[in-house]
Parts: structure tokens; sequence; C-alpha cells
């Protein structure tokens, strides 16, 4: 027994590593470890973001693959608040437009109550000069609105037609004789400012006032009157013409003394000939 103690002492001597004997053996064996070669580091781990962009593209394919499943998981409880924010994105949008349209309902109805009218109103009768066959008549044009009428341009004639005749249905223009424009910003008309304008015709009919009188004959009216406001510049859809513009036409009634009618002008016409913007 003896025996066998003393040999399974050599054995495990010998298995051990020989301490040094002295400091500097023992820092040449650390050195020696240092400079051992080192393992190679793992690769680096792949992002969150790769990892979000390829979970999603997986994603795609099933939904994709399976439609049916994506209406389930969209109606899932779930995802209940990406629809009420939906539904409150919706509304929102919905209000913005209702108050735009709102606003834009009320400039409008300011623009429209502020701004300038011009109207056109006969002055009398028509003015017949007896054996020269001339033929007269004065208009009144008036800005009815509440701010300035600035005329950049009119024009306005009188025409006699036999009975039963009608003006052209388009519009005409004028004669230089009948029309009149003005340069720069206009004319200014303030509010209930009045512009009276006149015209003439030359008919060769020495007898024409009794042809009139008799109702043989009809004396028209007619013209234009354009102009600019402060408005103009403010709109939230600006129009086609930068500036407004009022046609007007009057036809000539002959009196009736035995039923009580006297002569006057009444609006009446193509409708070309009676527009107002």
């Amino acid at each position: 027994m003896l025996k066998n103690l003393v040999i399974a002492a050599v054995i495990l001597a010998g298995t051990q590593k020989p301490l040094p004997m002295n400091r500097g053996q023992q820092q040449e064996q650390s050195q020696a470890d240092t400079s051992a070669a080192q393992p190679i580091p793992p690769a680096f781990a792949v992002s969150d973001v790769d990892k979000e962009n390829t979970a999603n593209a997986e994603r795609y394919a099933y939904y994709k693959a399976h439609p049916k499943e994506y209406l389930k998981a969209a109606l899932a409880p779930a995802n209940a608040s990406n629809w009420i924010l939906a539904a409150l994105g919706i509304f929102g949008g919905v209000l913005a437009l209702h108050t735009l349209s709102t606003i834009k309902a009320q400039t409008s109805h300011i623009m429209t109550t502020g701004r300038p009218w011009m109207t056109a109103q006969m002055m009398g009768n028509p003015q017949m000069q007896a054996g020269f066959g001339l033929v007269g008549g004065i208009c009144k044009l008036t800005n009815c609105g509440q701010s300035i009428a600035y005329v950049i341009e009119m024009g306005n004639a009188i025409d006699v037609l036999e009975k039963g005749a009608s003006l052209p249905d388009k519009f005409p223009e004028f004669d230089k004789d009948n029309f009149r424009r003005w340069d720069g910003d206009g004319i200014p008309i303030f509010p209930e400012g009045k512009f009276p304008r006149s015209a003439m015709k030359e008919t060769g009919n020495k007898r024409i006032a009794q042809s009139i009188m008799a109702g043989e004959q009809v004396v028209w009216f007619y013209g234009y009157i354009r102009y600019r406001d402060a408005f103009m510049g403010k709109r939230i859809l600006r129009r086609n013409s930068p500036w407004r513009e009022t046609r007007f036409c009057f036809k000539w009634q002959t009196p009736n003394p035995e039923f009580g009618i006297e002569g006057t002008f009444t609006v009446e016409g193509p409708p070309a000939y009676i527009q107002a913007s």
C-alpha cells in the first residue's frame, strides 16, 4: 500500500508545471502570455433599424399574400387608437375646410356690401329737334355702393328702329363720338355720386318726332360703364377681368294720353345689353 502511494505522488508531481525560480522568469512567462494571438472578435450585431425594416418587409409580403388577414389585423382592438386618430384627423380637415368656407363667405359679404355699384337711369324723355331729324337722350349713372368707383371706360349710343325691330344680339362696339376712356386710375365717383352721359342720333327724317310719338318708330338708349374699386386686388378668387362693368339698355314706351299712360324709358333689350359684374 505504501508503494502505491509513492507512485501516485510521483505521477501527480509530473503533471504540474514547474514554477519559476525567480522574478525574472516569472515576468518572462507573463510577457509570453500577452504576446499570444488574441481571438477574433465576433461580427457586429444587426442594427435595430435593419431588424425593423426586415420585419416590415416580411409583414408586407405576408399581408400581400393574405389580404383578409390584413383586414382582420387592421380592425383588431389593438389598432383602435390608430382609427381614433385617423377619425380625428378627418374631422379636423373637415372643420378646417368649413372654417375657410365661412371666412370666404364673410369676406365676399363684406366686399359685396362695401363695394361700389354703378347703376344707370334715364333722365326725362327723348329730345327731338323738329325739322332737323335729331333724336337725343341723357342717361344718369350713379354710384349706389359704399366706396369709390374709379371709372376707366364708358360708351353709349341712341338708336331709332322701326316698330317691332330689336337691337342686334351681340353687344356692339362704340365709335369715337360715343366712347371715352381715362388713363391711370380713372375718374373717382364717390358714393351717391352721379355721372351724366348723353347721346345724339341723326336720322335724316325731318318728321322723326311725329313718327316716334305715333309709335311707328322706337327709341333705344344703351351703353356700358367700366370701373375699378378698392376690392379688386383683395379677392380670394380673382375673376377673369380686372374691372367691373355695368351694361344698360332702355326702350322708349310711347305715351298714350287716351288711357292716361305717360311716355317713359323702361329697361328692355337683348341679354348681352343688360348685365352687371
